[in-house]
């Protein structure tokens, strides 16, 4: 499942965007905060629930998150 929303988020146009923004001020978006999350953290067992906890949102909604 994480792999499948990393693959989603790394397909849009605005990849670059994403991670320019995650590396200068990740608190300003919580799913900037979670991308940098996932990029120091890529190593450890990543789950849906632990990075939605992180965007404190629900696992659905952080699922449906654009």
């Amino acid at each position: 499942m994480i792999q499948e929303l990393v693959i989603r988020i790394s397909q849009t146009e605005s990849k670059g965007l994403y991670i320019k923004k995650s590396q200068t001020n990740p608190n300003n978006d919580l799913i900037l905060f979670v991308l940098k999350y996932i990029r120091e953290h890529i190593a450890e067992n990543l789950s849906v629930a632990l990075l939605s906890a992180k965007a404190y949102m629900s696992e659905s909604k952080f699922l449906r998150k654009k």
